[in-house]
């Protein structure tokens, strides 16, 4: 369901999915678990290799029972840890930054006019631009820990570079007579409006491609999330959770003035970094005027005293 402009979804199962895109290219997208989002992060370059505790966090997300039986043993984890850097190292290249989001949807009237069902207003898709995605481990334990582990949120709020709107779904009349009929059986006579609409069923399933790590947003009493920059590659609709009857599909790798989706965001990735770049030394050269007032001030110091 969507509300103040998000939309958000739940990863349920591990089992990637493959999607044939531009005729010749295929993509694996991945469902949004808490081990696949510990790999985002080390593709997007959220750590440091060399920092001790974003591998040991890794291990414990990725590889719990070495890490439970070897954790507390310095000696024997210090092995483990080394073996995990290099493996992370060797295979950060393969780590996944393609996604699949799936977000349920519910149909309410059919506009003749437009030939087209409404999709219900609570589940409308209206200028959207930040998904939230929960995986299956958000809100609760893991590993034996009941709190977050540091550095890698169960969560993760998407931003696309350009708005998604889906508020109706394009179908025949004599389609959508079919839709409503199999989709009501077994509803009593006299339903509710309501519980009509809520029979009527469908899925987005979303097709996206991660650039950037923006930081961990965090919220009172509730688990952190991290905000991730991505490209919509395509979506489908589909009538059933099986994903046998296709409604709607359509591919958005295609150029906009000149640039691709993929090209403006990386874009706005290095302008990022640049602000940040150019941030960082604006500081330290603040950092370093600072100093030399500090040893011109002690200097003044030391010739008065020695007066």
């Amino acid at each position: 369901m969507l509300a103040g402009g998000h939309a958000c979804a739940q990863s349920t199962t591990s089992a990637p999915s493959e999607i044939e895109l531009s005729g010749t290219e295929a993509y694996i997208y991945e469902k949004p678990t808490f081990e696949k989002m510990s790999q985002l992060y080390w593709a997007l370059d959220a750590f440091n290799i060399k920092d001790d505790w974003a591998v040991d966090n890794y291990m414990q997300i990725n590889e719990c029972e070495i890490f439970q039986k070897n954790r507390a043993n310095e000696f024997e984890w210090r092995e483990i840890r080394e073996a995990a850097r290099a493996y992370i190292e060797k295979n950060i290249q393969n780590f996944p930054i393609r996604f699949e989001i799936v977000q349920p949807l519910r149909l309410s009237e059919y506009d003749f006019e437009q030939q087209a069902y409404k999709i219900w207003e609570p589940y409308q898709v209206d200028s959207v631009r930040m998904f939230e995605v929960l995986s299956a481990a958000y809100g609760h334990g893991w590993c034996g820990s009941s709190y977050e582990i540091k550095g890698y949120p169960k969560g993760l709020v998407f931003e696309f570079t350009r708005p998604l709107s889906i508020t109706h779904i394009k179908m025949t009349p004599e389609e959508a007579k079919q839709f409503s009929e199999t989709k009501m059986r077994g509803l009593p006579s006299g339903a509710s409006t309501k519980a009509v609409y809520n029979s009527r069923d469908a899925y987005l399933v979303m097709n996206i491609k991660a650039y950037g790590y923006k930081g961990i947003l965090k919220e009172m009493q509730v688990d952190p999330k991290a905000k991730i920059l991505a490209a919509l590659e395509s979506y489908s609709i589909y009538a059933d959770k099986d994903r046998q009857n296709l409604m709607f599909s359509e591919t958005l790798r295609r150029k906009e003035g000149g640039k691709s989706a993929e090209e403006m965001l990386k874009n706005r990735v290095l302008e990022n970094r640049e602000k940040e770049r150019l941030k960082e030394e604006k500081r330290k050269q603040k950092e370093a005027e600072r100093k030399a007032q500090e040893e011109e001030v002690q200097e003044a110091k030391n010739k008065k005293s020695k007066r």
